[in-house]
């Protein structure tokens, strides 16, 4: 049924970043080369935060269908540096992709943990539906005391029918289900 389905689901999903996390590392014991290291060792941090990611917006749609609040931790950071971040850490190529049109610095009084969490599935999924060339742009603007912040990428928008239901757990758009692109509807 639905509960073996999303077992099955849940499985495939992360065993993906679980085996390039225990490849990298494997190849990292054995890796003389400095630069090399850090590159594997900065692929095997990415494949472990993608777990955390996946795992952590689990929990909050499962405390969402139980009418649990979601808690919030708000303080003060910087947006950007943290944008920043979430770019450095993408390998390469898909970094290649991505522009970043940001302000110097933006202060904000947020809870960083679920903002970065929600950076990390706008820029997953612009990576995922990309067309063409695959150019990403993220933009963040300060205007009259608010924080305007975007994902641009060239892929087929949502459609208006099914833009009512994006934000409910474990719902996905038709296209995001043909695509054969994993994924829970959790992003």
């Amino acid at each position: 049924g639905v509960r073996e389905m999303f077992t099955a689901a849940l499985t495939h999903d992360f065993r993906g970043p679980l085996a390039g996390a225990l490849n990298h590392l494997e190849i990292l014991r054995r890796e003389t080369d400095g630069a090399e290291r850090e590159r594997r060792a900065a692929r095997v941090s990415q494949n472990l935060n993608r777990l955390a990611v996946m795992i952590s917006n689990l929990l909050d749609a499962s405390r969402i269908n139980a009418g649990e609040r979601m808690p919030l931790a708000p303080d003060s950071f910087d947006p950007v540096a943290l944008l920043q971040e979430l770019v450095a850490d993408l390998d390469s190529r898909e970094r290649r992709g991505v522009s970043l049109d940001l302000p110097p610095r933006i202060e904000v009084f947020w809870d960083q943990e679920k903002i970065r969490r929600a950076f990390y599935n706008l820029l997953d999924n612009a990576l995922k539906y990309s067309h063409g060339d695959g150019r990403i742009t993220i933009r963040a603007v300060l205007t009259h005391a608010r924080v305007h912040i975007s994902v641009h990428n060239y892929g087929d928008a949502i459609p208006p029918e099914e833009q009512k239901t994006l934000f409910k757990p474990f719902r996905r758009s038709a296209e995001a289900q043909r695509s054969g692109k994993a994924g829970w509807g959790l992003g």
